[in-house]
């Protein structure tokens, strides 16, 4: 049974599952928003959402929605009576019409310190541009993307060394520390709001990432390159060619030492005292991990050490 003047929770991914859980917990939330369950696997079979899933065998009520520009979406919605809604990596767009529905609003907890990294991948371009310091931003949605007052926003230092994964676990739990004092104060009316700044200096913005950008660009500095690795680990990936077949770089690490001249090429590989190295624009990438198509991860030695056996030409494209 539905109670009125509750709060929901709008989520989807993994990223979502520890402020679920802290919610759940503190018995603060009526139910659960997510997507759609969506085919997955060779077999294309329809698996839920990890929120859906984790709601569930918490024995909390699950309601699956498609586009919230469809009328029954819509009216689902409206049905709910909800005093807020939180959301938290949900995949869907909030329309205007929908902003006012909660009684008290849609409140989100976005990956990064607003008004930085703005959009839809805030974690993989921080990583991508070398940050040291990122954090969590709750914030109350209005008709802009990501422009709405802040509730809260929680800093957290970072080493730079961090990988995708291993940041959405430390800003996921960081979040999950915090959500329940924004929604105790959504509760009691005593929520604080501050219009988020607006400097006139260019704060950077986290474009949706699109798969060709996984290609490597050997031409860029090594570190720049050992970023994208860290950054596109869950997602697109990054990847080369060798003699026209693909290969994914999973890991790396930067040197300042010299190529030997024979092998002074962008993109050309190559071994030293047991690693393998790939030339770059500036400085060198051992290259720490490395995965064929259809084959398993190895160590970046073995990969090169295979290829010379099979006389492949050992210059990344």
């Amino acid at each position: 049974m539905v109670k009125p003047n509750r709060i929901w929770f709008a989520g989807s991914s993994n990223f979502a599952l520890p402020s679920l859980n802290a919610l759940i917990e503190a018995e603060l939330i009526q139910g659960v928003l997510t997507t759609q369950a969506l085919p997955q696997g060779r077999s294309l079979t329809l698996t839920p959402s990890p929120v859906a899933l984790r709601a569930k065998q918490l024995g909390v009520e699950v309601i699956e929605l498609g586009s919230l520009k469809n009328n029954d979406e819509q009216d689902t919605i409206r049905s709910l009576n909800a005093l807020a809604i939180i959301t938290c990596s949900f995949g869907r767009i909030v329309p205007q019409e929908l902003l006012n529905t909660p009684t008290a609003g849609w409140y989100n907890i976005h990956a990064s310190l607003l008004p930085a990294y703005r959009g839809s991948a805030p974690m993989q371009r921080c990583i991508q541009q070398g940050c040291n310091i990122t954090g969590v931003t709750i914030f109350k949605l209005d008709a802009g993307i990501d422009t709405g007052p802040i509730a809260l926003k929680i800093p957290v230092n970072i080493t730079g060394q961090e990988n995708y994964f291993e940041l959405e676990s430390m800003l996921a739990n960081l979040a999950s520390t915090h959500i329940i004092e924004v929604a105790q104060a959504i509760y009691s009316n005593s929520i604080s709001l501050t219009a988020q700044e607006y400097i006139s200096t260019v704060v950077p913005i986290a474009k949706t990432i699109h798969k060709e950008e996984g290609l490597i660009q050997w031409n860029l500095p090594a570190n720049s390159i050992e970023r994208q690795l860290r950054a596109f680990i869950n997602w697109p990936t990054s990847y080369s060619f060798l003699d026209g077949k693909r290969v994914q770089i999973l890991s790396g690490k930067v040197h300042s030492i010299k190529p030997p001249e024979h092998r002074n090429i962008i993109g050309a590989l190559w071994e030293n005292n047991n690693k393998l190295f790939v030339t770059c624009g500036e400085e060198v990438l051992e290259v720490l991990t490395i995965k064929r198509e259809g084959k398993a991860t190895v160590e970046g030695i073995a990969f090169f050490r295979g290829i010379q056996n099979n006389k492949y030409s050992c210059v990344f494209s």
